[in-house]
């Protein structure tokens, strides 16, 4: 009998991507986000409590540099997921989480690719979690969780961290334990 070897590791789940973007470069900053809550009522999505902007659909007077510096950090994951096309911006909004509020589970329809930039991310204000959504972990016992077995996969951003993942993957905010606000801002792109 035969050894069967194995040559190839094909994944079958999604990936996601990080990349970090200096805050101060782009001219984004808390004070100037939050400012931004002052002159719009927001939107119920999967927030739950907190504040979720208007959706913004093209570079505003405050967001032509961001913008910019997310679709370059786009450009390359386009590329590596076989894309053949300039990322194309959707829209884009803020995510203000007060102390005590959390995202629930979600994803992107109709987009190729979205990110999540962390402006301000205080301590113990919630991991941003992916989700397995297929059901390998009620098959196996895995000793050591790893990205080809893990059930959710968590993340625990700083100020200025960028995560890039597929539209399609669900993920959620954990609720936010700190005293102060979490601020991001969400992208999607087609």
């Amino acid at each position: 009998m035969g050894r069967i070897m194995i040559n190839q590791h094909v994944p079958f789940f999604s990936s996601f991507f990080t990349e970090s973007i200096d805050l101060e470069s782009v001219d984004i900053s808390r004070e100037l986000i939050s400012g931004l809550k002052d002159t719009d009522n927001g939107n119920t999505r999967s927030n739950q409590g907190g504040w979720h902007s208007e959706d913004f659909t093209s570079d505003t007077l405050w967001s032509g540099p961001m913008v910019k510096a997310v679709t370059e950090a786009i450009i390359p994951v386009y590329t590596s997921m076989g894309i053949i096309k300039e990322p194309k911006l959707q829209g884009f909004w803020v995510n203000i989480n007060t102390p005590g509020d959390y995202n629930l589970s979600h994803s992107h329809p109709g987009s190729y690719l979205s990110a999540c930039l962390f402006i301000d991310v205080p301590k113990d204000s919630g991991s941003f979690v992916f989700e397995r959504t297929d059901n390998l972990l009620d098959f196996i016992s895995a000793s050591v969780m790893n990205p080809n077995n893990f059930g959710d996969w968590k993340i625990d951003p700083s100020n200025g961290d960028l995560v890039i993942f597929p539209s399609n993957m669900k993920h959620y905010v954990e609720r936010n334990n700190s005293t102060r606000d979490r601020i991001s801002i969400a992208f999607n792109f087609a």
